[in-house]
């Protein structure tokens, strides 16, 4: 017998070169386990299933296999020749032998792989375009691909009929079929002689003459491609600059650009000249009375502040030109209209174009709470309210039950969105200009009723009109003089989105404007516990 290295330190305990080992003590009885079978070749996914063969290295052991998954007993089928295999399976194997505990269980699992799909025409170099086709061998299989040189997967282009190839480009494809794994992917280069072009540049302003510093962007038609430009007059190439952004022109100058594409042949030289004169522009026409909304038909006067000038409009919302109707004497806009007017003067460039809008409408007219919105008044239950809410404690009106506006006398009151800046509280809120007869307010008090509170409208003018109102709590309606209920909830959303059951209340207030002058805003009173969600103006009765 021949001994091996001693496994403690005081040499009195060996292994033999049959495992058994024998020595004093602890390790006088000790049984060794059998090796685990060794299943060859390993497992995996193949086109064509191979035969397995099974192993073991312990002397005159016994190998036993499954080919269901199960855990392999010695009552599992004795292995005694290769095993043939006829579709996915798991073979599992354990080793008995005598003089030995049973060995610990192997297992592979062996798949039926879709075949690899062939592409044809083969991969290669064509002079012109080429229609492509995709087979696979295996029965049912979908062959998915794609174009941009990454790996296809199940989501990737299921195929479906031939594929053009107009432009150098590699193709991945796979094959995936029911009771088979997926496919190893076919991969081919085609490259293209007969490339397409790529798009030429496009200027935006168009190149031309300029009074003043423009911004020029680039752009390209292509997908994908790079621009690269050059603004001394050489012609671009890829090594000049790449377009990142727009590009400012101060001073007489012409940009050439090229454009670049993956797989298509280089696009033509476009140049344009961006020519900035000195030359002052004539003021831009101004309106009389100024462009907003009116309740009657209004006599529109336009002038311009450059000696000389001859000013030209249109009220048919075209760009003005020296072709279009000349003014002379002032117009009458009964029905809503946008006046557009240009001025032209000797020694001058062409002015900007001066744009107003006269809407003649007796409908109350929604107003934007706009920038001044600086109170989370709206919010969706589950939603959590941050900043204090609408009164300082976490609490908000509840957005899904009163939708995106409210309709009250007639007028429809539009909300805003819910979340922060959705209602106005001790600001001023500007106003659309024009003559109106009345404006109207969605709000409430909170922490209690408010009592006398000082609404103050500004006019163009430069005169205000004070508007004392009493507002009741949102809670709490006690139907003070010029309020009206305009909308009941049956809860409040809290700082935590959770609900809280009211009933709670939005009330309409209406005074009466000065329908001879113009609305510039409206400024609210210098308190906390009074809200604003919505306002609208109305030009007539």
């Amino acid at each position: 017998m021949k001994w091996a290295t001693p496994l403690i330190a005081n040499g009195k305990v060996y292994v033999n070169s049959q495992n058994a080992v024998s020595g004093f003590g602890l390790f006088a009885n000790y049984t060794p386990t059998a090796a685990n079978p060794t299943i060859s070749p390993t497992g995996g996914s193949y086109t064509t299933l191979p035969t397995v063969t099974l192993s073991d290295p312990t002397p005159g052991s016994s190998i036993y296999y499954t080919l269901d998954g199960s855990a392999p007993t010695p009552s599992a089928t004795l292995y005694a020749a290769p095993i043939t295999l006829t579709g996915t399976t798991t073979v599992s194997a354990i080793a008995t032998a005598p003089g030995y505990l049973n060995s610990y269980s192997s297992s592979a699992t062996f798949s039926l792989a879709a075949s690899v799909p062939v592409l044809s025409p083969a991969p290669g170099a064509y002079p012109t375009a080429q229609t492509l086709t995709l087979t696979d061998a295996t029965p049912g299989a979908t062959i998915y691909y794609t174009l941009d040189g990454t790996t296809p997967n199940g989501a990737s282009t299921p195929y479906t009929g031939p594929i053009t190839v107009s432009k150098n480009t590699t193709i991945n494809a796979i094959a995936v079929a029911g009771g088979y794994g997926s496919s190893a992917a076919a991969t081919g280069t085609y490259t293209i002689a007969a490339t397409v072009t790529t798009a030429n540049p496009a200027f935006k302003p168009v190149p031309g003459p300029y009074t003043s510093t423009q911004v020029v962007t680039l752009s390209d038609a292509t997908p994908g491609a790079a621009i690269y430009y050059t603004t001394d007059g050489t012609t671009p190439t890829t090594a000049s600059t790449l377009y990142a952004g727009p590009i400012t022109i101060a001073a007489t100058t012409t940009i050439n650009a090229i454009a670049v594409a993956v797989g298509d042949a280089n696009s033509a030289v476009m140049g344009g000249t961006y020519t900035i004169s000195t030359v002052p522009a004539a003021a831009a026409p101004s309106f009389t009375p100024v462009p907003g909304t009116y309740a009657s038909a209004q006599t529109v006067t336009l002038s311009d502040a450059t000696p000389g000038a001859v000013i030209y409009y249109t009220t048919n919302g075209a760009t003005p030109t020296v072709n279009s109707p000349q003014y002379v004497t002032p117009l009458t806009v009964a029905a809503t209209t946008t006046i557009n007017a240009i001025a032209v003067a000797s020694g001058y460039t062409t002015s900007a174009v001066a744009s107003g809008t006269y809407t003649i409408s007796t409908l109350p007219v929604a107003v934007s709470l706009g920038a001044s919105a600086n109170l989370y008044g709206l919010a969706s239950s589950g939603t959590a309210v941050t900043g204090g809410g609408v009164d300082g404690h976490g609490n908000a009106f509840a957005a899904n039950l009163l939708g995106a506006s409210v309709t009250w006398s007639g007028g429809t009151f539009t909300l805003a969105s819910p979340g922060p800046g959705s209602a106005a509280t001790g600001t001023t809120i500007a106003l659309p200009a024009g003559q109106d007869t009345a404006i109207s307010l969605l709000g409430a008090g909170v922490n209690g009723a408010q009592l006398n509170q000082a609404f103050l409208v500004t006019y163009t003018d430069g005169s205000t009109q004070t508007f004392t109102q009493s507002l009741s709590d949102w809670y709490t309606p006690a139907n003070y003089p010029g309020e009206s209920p305009a909308a009941t909830m049956a809860y409040r959303v809290k700082s935590t989105g959770i609900t809280q059951a009211g009933p709670l209340y939005l009330y309409a207030y209406s005074f009466a404007l000065n329908s001879a002058k113009s609305v510039q805003s409206i400024t609210l009173p210098p308190n906390a516990n009074v809200v604003v969600l919505a306002i609208d103006v109305t030009a007539g009765t």
